[in-house]
């Protein structure tokens, strides 16, 4: 059935019409924002697109996968106004070229009232303040170690004071981390599998199966193509078998990295996932750690 994207644009705006003006303040406040990764917000997100611009539920799903790696572009992360212009871009590279200026502002517009864009709190490794516990690469060893952030001096440079010894040193954004980035969260994603070693930090703890490719995410390469540079068939079950045994710490970082759709296609890899600089980082730090009990 065609669908006329020019009236229903305007039927769109009308209907919206009351919460115009709020959504324009909104677009130039100084705030940062994030595309949720629930499949709530999936779903919703594929909604919002096919109920305004014409296109098919795959292509509207695909168009949604690769914007949601393009949100992950801090460019996007402090103003709504390139989200719209994002939008279009990753339409076009998705093989759909007929999303006009007014249409993607409007699914934006959505978005945003639906919740699906939403006003983000610092990410993983925010700015620490003064005060903040961190941890932070000691000169003399070159190792992480426990920190506390006494001055923040500016483009991108710290005095720590290391708890173990009190000693102050004037540290760079990229030797320090938060404990946000590297605290484990509750996700439950993944078997047990007794303990072993852990694919990423090498710790020996109890571990859990990371899927390369998210399960939720099965569903759009069975029986079809496999994400760019997954060498396997597309059945259930390498999908199932494809992955990693980590240790609950390590699985919760990976899961940080992006949303389900964004680590099927860019983090599908061993090799991806350790080469990501905030992996890296991450690991570095954790494979200092010492194991404690059998935290799972």
């Amino acid at each position: 059935v065609a669908r006329n994207s020019g009236c229903r644009c305007q039927s769109a705006r009308c209907a919206a019409g009351a919460a115009g003006d709020a959504f324009e303040a909104r677009l130039a406040a100084p705030m940062s924002w994030k595309l949720s990764d629930t499949a709530k917000a999936e779903s919703k997100f594929v909604s919002t697109l096919r109920g305004l611009a014409p296109v098919d539920e795959a292509t509207a799903t695909q168009v949604v996968a690769c914007f949601a790696a393009a949100a992950e572009d801090d460019a996007l992360a402090g103003s709504l106004e390139g989200w719209a212009p994002a939008l279009q871009a990753a339409a076009a590279d998705c093989g759909f070229d007929d999303l006009d200026d007014e249409v993607a502002e409007e699914v934006v517009a959505r978005l945003v009232r639906a919740e699906v864009i939403l006003p983000s709190s610092p990410g993983p490794d925010p700015t620490p303040s003064p005060g903040a516990h961190v941890v932070a690469v000691l000169e003399e060893d070159g190792e992480w170690h426990d920190a506390m952030v006494r001055e923040v001096l500016g483009e991108g440079r710290y005095v720590v004071v290391f708890t173990e010894w009190g000693k102050p040193q004037e540290v760079a954004a990229e030797d320090l981390l938060s404990l946000e980035a590297v605290a484990p969260d509750d996700d439950d994603e993944g078997p047990a599998l007794g303990r072993g070693a852990c694919e990423l930090c090498a710790r020996v703890m109890p571990l859990t199966f990371h899927h390369l490719i998210p399960k939720e995410t099965h569903g759009k390469y069975l029986g079809k193509a496999l994400p760019a540079g997954v060498e396997g068939a597309p059945t259930r079950d390498f999908l199932n078998a494809h992955g990693m045994r980590v240790c609950r710490p390590c699985h919760d970082q990976i899961h940080r990295l992006a949303p389900n759709a964004v680590l099927a296609e860019r983090f599908n890899t061993r090799e991806r996932v350790r080469e990501d600089p905030r992996v890296e980082k991450y690991v570095a730090y954790a494979a200092r750690q010492r194991v404690r009990g059998t935290h799972a």
